[in-house]
């Protein structure tokens, strides 16, 4: 997967769900109320541009929509404390949101390559960083404890209920799948001690009533499966480490399937 998929789309999903959390410490569970008119202002229309283009996506609230422009000008009014530990101050954040937002739109908008634009291995190297600086700072928020192993960060799906974010979990109410139905995920896992390239993947398309096989590990983060026919089908994904498939993180999800006749 490049970054011209996921990446930097779920790493805005990460600060958005960080910056929650650390704002409701600080100013309280109000805590939009007290943003800048400016800031506000660009939640709303990022909540109004949502519901045009994406009506099927289901938000907790506006902040849910806020892109890069909106955390940027957020975080030039104010870095919250819980962030220090990625920047330490907010023109370190700027220098690194303003390389993001140039990295997201060249991907939205192929164009000849501007000035001094950054390598795709920078941009990689800057996304893992950020990603998983947030999330041990939404570990610290949410009170996880524990050892830190490689983990899941997302899955993509073209059945939207099949969708995953860590912050969230899945997507979508229950649905019905259709036998024959062809099924793609794409899984974004984060290796916090290691180059990326030692991650694994398991995937797992286990019929009601199967029995569960032993892992086997591909270096392949992308899947593509028919929906059998069945009752109901555990969709089950899984990531770890070359040199440690001791220490797995999975997402699963049962869902029922409708016979084609």
């Amino acid at each position: 997967m490049t970054l011209a998929g996921w990446d930097i789309p779920d790493l805005e999903a990460l600060m958005r769900t960080v910056l929650r959390l650390s704002l409701r410490a600080e100013l309280g569970d109000d805590w939009l109320k007290h943003l800048p008119a400016h800031v506000g202002r660009l939640i709303e229309d990022n909540a109004k541009l949502a519901a045009r283009k994406r009506p099927q996506e289901q938000l907790r609230g506006p902040w849910d929509a806020a892109g890069m422009p909106t955390i940027r000008a957020l975080l030039a009014w104010k870095l919250p404390i819980a962030l220090n530990a990625i920047w330490p101050d907010p023109a370190h954040a700027e220098v690194d949101l303003s390389r993001l937002a140039s990295a997201r739109d060249k991907r939205a908008h192929v164009v000849g390559p501007p000035l001094g634009q950054i390598t795709e291995d920078e941009v990689a190297a800057m996304v893992t960083r950020l990603r998983v600086g947030f999330e041990e700072v939404r570990r610290r928020l949410e009170g996880e404890v524990g050892d830190w192993w490689p983990y899941l960060a997302s899955v993509h799906s073209n059945v939207v209920e099949l969708c995953w974010e860590r912050s969230s979990g899945w997507a979508g109410r229950t649905t019905t799948l259709n036998e024959g139905d062809l099924v793609t995920l794409d899984v974004v896992g984060v290796n916090p001690n290691g180059p990326t390239e030692d991650l694994r993947y398991d995937f797992r398309c286990i019929q009601s009533g199967g029995v569960q096989a032993g892992l086997a590990w591909d270096e392949s983060n992308s899947f593509r499966f028919e929906v059998p026919r069945c009752r109901t089908l555990l969709v089950k994904v899984s990531v770890g480490t070359a040199y440690d498939i001791a220490n797995v993180d999975t997402a699963k999800r049962q869902l029922p399937v409708r016979p084609s006749d």
